[in-house]
């Protein structure tokens, strides 16, 4: 049983079975559960449309999970949002991160320094809310709650969320 309450998978990337192995519902949504993948792997996902919006989306989570992981190697990332579906335009990615690098202590204002001095295009990401990170810092017992409610839609659907896994360059 892992921490966020569920059973072993089958095999994937990691903990949780593969992103690629899973096929959407009619709705565009993941089949409930959690799916491992690495940015390669969403990119390369059939089910999953390559418009320059995903692309654009894709980037935001490639230079927010590398600075995340910098900080602390062991954090987990979920991923959900309309980026999760197959919609061809998503809006936003909703990101949960379970973390318990020191960093975090203030949450999101080391967050937000780094953004501010990194990048406009990621600062204003943020601002338009393309992204909304949600850092979990030492408090497990918010886990199960932050991870059911990721797993629901806004029409109270259960649907699947992507765990990112880290991939050894990018």
């Amino acid at each position: 049983m892992s921490s966020l309450g569920f059973g072993p998978p089958p095999q994937g990337h990691g903990m949780y079975p593969a992103l690629s192995t899973v096929t959407p519902r009619q709705s565009g949504v993941l089949p409930p559960g959690i799916y491992d993948a690495t940015i390669k792997d969403i990119s390369q996902y059939q089910y999953f449309p390559r418009t320059q919006q995903r692309l654009a989306l894709e980037n935001i989570i490639r230079e927010v999970s590398k600075y995340i992981w910098g900080e602390d190697p062991n954090a987990e990332i979920f991923i959900n949002g309309s980026f999760a579906t197959t919609k061809p335009e998503p809006g936003d990615v909703d990101m949960y991160v379970r973390s318990n690098a020191p960093i975090w202590n203030n949450n999101y204002d080391t967050f937000r320094d780094w953004i501010a001095n990194t990048s406009d295009d990621l600062e204003k990401a943020i601002a338009d809310g393309q992204i909304d990170p949600w850092i979990n810092h030492q408090q497990p017992e918010l886990d199960d709650i932050f991870v059911d409610y990721f797993q629901k839609s806004r029409a109270g659907e259960i649907k699947g969320i992507i765990r990112l896994i880290q991939q050894l360059s990018y």
